[in-house]
């Protein structure tokens, strides 16, 4: 009876132990298994996250070049309204240049005479 029971325990405990590793190993490959789409998802992500990044940094080239584009243009604008104020004081020059002429022309108008007026001046003294 003894050896019986004995039998019995030790088929039992080897039945038991069986279980137990396919079980332990069950739950290892359902753990690899959950690993593995884990990485998977996560390798989709990164490479969702890769094309998003290209797609930024190809943003950020345009606005780059935009940036560029646009300081040239500013740029050639504000060498163009210097040389139109130049311009701009030099005629400003020219003007009270022939107002001091108009001036020595014509003393009793206080300088300020009309094309007309002047190019009768100049026949007058031409004549």
């Amino acid at each position: 009876m003894f050896d019986g029971s004995e039998a019995d325990d030790k088929v039992d405990h080897d039945e038991f132990s069986h279980n137990a590793s396919m079980i332990h190993s069950l739950y290892q490959d359902l753990y690899l298994t959950d690993l593995k789409n884990d990485i998977g998802d996560k390798e989709l992500d990164l490479k969702a996250e890769r094309v998003q990044n290209m797609m930024q940094t190809d943003h950020i080239k345009k606005l780059q070049n935009a940036l560029v584009k646009a300081r040239r243009t500013i740029l050639t604008y504000r060498k163009l309204l210097g040389e139109m104020q130049n311009d701009k004081s030099k005629g400003s020059k020219m003007n009270s240049t022939v107002t001091y002429e108009d001036e020595l022309l014509d003393g009793e108008s206080g300088g300020h005479v009309s094309a007309s007026q002047l190019s009768r001046q100049i026949s007058h003294t031409d004549g």
